[in-house]
């Protein structure tokens, strides 16, 4: 497999710059002539599209909205124009997202938005890797921390990810 990695340091899902940069995905995937657009040419030529965001706008409290919908500015609004614009630009391709990790210092509004993902990909027919339930690493256990990630609780480190990579590449053969 080729890997193509349109995925930038700080982007939100919902339609948030970082550092002045329009580089969220809803940017990405809905706003044809923003700086960081992914072209048609891209998409259509994909076998996957992998969407794995949601972390910052959890950590940094987006608005979340609701199921129905649809301003860029929310995170449930800006994940059904997601979902409804790569259905649209890459309809050969299989498209799939990944959830967030369960973060121990917001476990709960991490959940809101592991469910949202999981509540608007269902109405999309898009399947789900869900870190929440499945990523193997416990964010309150500091061993845990200590093994898979950088130690700031949000990144893995090498052997997470290698840990990690397993779990998606069993998720995508099954997709």
């Amino acid at each position: 497999m080729i890997s193509i990695n349109k995925g930038t340091n700080g982007a939100y899902m919902s339609n948030v710059q970082f550092s002045g940069v329009d580089n969220s995905v809803y940017q990405k995937i809905c706003v044809e002539g923003s700086e960081m657009y992914i072209t048609d040419d891209e998409l259509t030529s994909s076998d996957y599209v992998i969407v794995f965001a949601g972390t910052n706008d959890c950590a940094h409290n987006i608005k979340i909205g609701d199921v129905n919908d649809i301003s860029p500015d929310t995170f449930y609004g800006a994940l059904n124009l997601i979902c409804n614009k790569l259905k649209e630009r890459a309809p050969s391709a299989k498209i799939a997202f990944i959830t967030p990790y369960l973060r121990a210092n917001i476990e709960e509004k991490s959940q809101n938005h592991v469910n949202a993902i999981k509540n608007v990909c269902v109405k999309y027919n898009i399947p789900v890797f869900d870190n929440a339930q499945n990523g193997g690493i416990d964010w309150s256990n500091p061993d845990d921390i200590e093994k898979w990630t950088l130690g700031d609780s949000y990144h893995l480190n090498e052997e997470g990810q290698e840990m990690a990579s397993y779990k998606y590449e069993e998720f995508l053969k099954n997709i």
